[in-house]
């Protein structure tokens, strides 16, 4: 592990560097202790285990490169953490929350190129019955090539092929 990358309400973003080949990546790491936190008087696994398990289910099915993809998910039994091996997007969020404080302002065409980049990650998204739920500039995260992905699907939600959007001709 090489340094923090950011917080998030289920634990840590971490980057990692794979001894084999150099590869970077970001690696999330989840306290399971989360998972024990039931719902009153409930049974079965705690909202928050829900939110994580449907998070690594729509991660798991997804590959594109307007999308963070997910690449192994580490969970032994015998360890008190769950960890999502993810690419890392080195550029970080498209604009922090203190920028936009701050009235930064993208240029109009480094902005078009990342509403294209955002609208290839939706459809791609819609196509494969994602709904996202949650997307603002610091869940979009912007690559060295200046290329935007999308990430944090932890509000996302599978919709059934019958709730589908369709083209309409």
């Amino acid at each position: 592990m090489v340094k923090k990358l950011g917080q998030g309400a289920f634990g840590k973003v971490k980057l990692v560097i794979d001894q084999r080949n150099g590869k970077p990546y970001a690696v999330k790491i989840i306290k399971k202790a989360l998972f024990k936190k039931r719902r009153l008087g409930m049974g079965g696994p705690s909202d928050n285990q829900q939110k994580i398990m449907r998070e690594i289910a729509i991660m798991k099915r997804l590959r594109h490169r307007n999308v963070v993809n997910l690449y192994e998910v580490i969970d032994d039994p015998d360890h008190n953490k769950l960890y999502m091996v993810l690419d890392y997007i080195e550029g970080g969020c498209m604009l922090s929350e203190e920028d936009r404080d701050a009235g930064v302002k993208l240029p109009q065409p480094k902005a078009r190129d990342y509403f294209r980049d955002v609208v290839r990650g939706l459809h791609y998204l819609h196509s494969q019955g994602v709904l996202h739920h949650d997307l603002k500039p610091e869940n979009l995260l912007v690559s060295a090539d200046n290329t935007v992905s999308i990430g944090d699907f932890g509000v996302s939600h599978i919709f059934a092929d019958d709730d589908r959007v369709r083209t309409i001709p």
